[in-house]
């Protein structure tokens, strides 16, 4: 009996190992007692956002924690249509950085003038992204002319675990080219 519950305590701890591994680093919660959130620290003006480009989304786009000019991961995107409805929807796909590997996928829909999507990586971590569209002169951290999506207008992201809502990680994104996956 002590072997069986030596065994199992040894999974649980293999198990947490790996679903913690599973976590796109910059999602990942700071533990640290009044810490709401971990990078990102210029929130995004969420309630100011520009009508979302549907005409020039389409592509792959490198995310920036932009405090920290760190690239944290590549966003694939497309815009698709709901069969049924014809509704625009935004198909997203998570590309890791140095293999090219798709981690994390997921479907937006346009809430307001931003797209909300629900993110499912391989190993089934679920979390949440929403994408806007703002003018240069909302954001207080000033961004390279190179990461406008159109004339004075950036997409902006911000990402968080499911189970951490509050503990939001706040990207600006930049194409790297146009693609049609």
């Amino acid at each position: 009996m002590l072997k069986f519950l030596g065994l199992l305590l040894i999974g649980c701890g293999f198990a947490s190992t790996v679903l913690a591994s599973t976590i796109p680093e910059y999602l990942k919660v700071d533990q640290t007692p009044g810490q709401y959130r971990k990078h990102g620290i210029i929130p995004i003006p969420w309630g100011m956002e520009q009508p979302f480009p549907w005409k020039s989304v389409d592509g792959l786009w490198r995310a920036t924690i932009v405090q920290k000019n760190e690239i944290v991961s590549n966003f694939e995107f497309k815009v698709v249509r709901e069969e049924a409805t014809g509704v625009r929807q935004l198909s997203i796909r998570e590309v890791n950085l140095d293999t090219g590997v798709v981690v994390a996928e997921g479907v937006g829909r346009q809430k307001g003038e931003a797209v909300e999507a629900q993110m499912t990586t391989k190993q089934g971590v679920v979390y949440l992204v929403k994408i806007g569209s703002f003018n240069t002169k909302d954001y207080p951290v000033k961004v390279d002319p190179n990461q406008y999506v159109t004339n004075n207008s950036i997409l902006l992201m911000s990402a968080a675990l499911l189970d951490h809502p509050f503990s939001m990680t706040h990207l600006c994104l930049s194409r790297i080219y146009i693609s049609d996956f």
